[in-house]
């Protein structure tokens, strides 16, 4: 089954409502129209990769029909091009902007560590660091949750256990 929905108003990067479409869905794919193409971006694959991203110029066309008063009636076709080069950033509101620099100061934090004790690997944060430099900088216990919420369902995030890894 496929569902067409629209982003919100706000942040352009989720879809408006509740989180259960997103989190519930195998893959998400963005439309966007920049200028004269159209750009499709996967935001979420569930069981595999993620697959490049496509756009097309739209090119009017004309077809062999008439109105009701004469004129020719056009359509649209999709033309293939270049994906026309972006910042891979997702688009962030203030309060997932503001758990994002948490998050990745205290993922340099961990990294710096582990890279001083001569270990290799990925730098996780647990959730209770996180909670507390998100509440810290002044976001509430719900809006924490609601954040990491969206956050994961946009693929942003990962959870590995107790703890978060940056997926960007």
């Amino acid at each position: 089954m496929i569902v067409i929905h629209h982003c919100g108003h706000g942040d352009k990067g989720r879809s408006r409502g509740g989180s259960q479409l997103p989190a519930n869905a195998d893959a998400i794919f963005a439309v966007e129209r920049r200028e004269d193409i159209c750009v499709m971006t996967c935001q979420k694959m569930k069981n595999g990769k993620e697959p490049p991203a496509l756009a097309w110029r739209m090119e009017t066309q004309k077809t062999k029909w008439l109105d009701e008063d004469g004129a020719p009636i056009t359509s649209v076709i999709l033309e293939p091009v270049t994906t026309p080069q972006a910042s891979k950033k997702p688009a962030f509101g203030d309060n997932q902007r503001i758990a994002m620099d948490a998050l990745k100061r205290l993922t340099q934090e961990h990294e710096a560590r582990l890279a001083d004790a001569g270990i290799e690997g990925t730098a996780r944060v647990s959730v209770k660091d996180w909670n507390k430099a998100m509440r810290e900088a002044g976001l509430t216990k719900n809006r924490c949750y609601e954040v990491k919420q969206t956050l994961l369902d946009r693929g942003v995030i990962e959870l590995e256990g107790d703890c978060y890894v940056r997926a960007i």
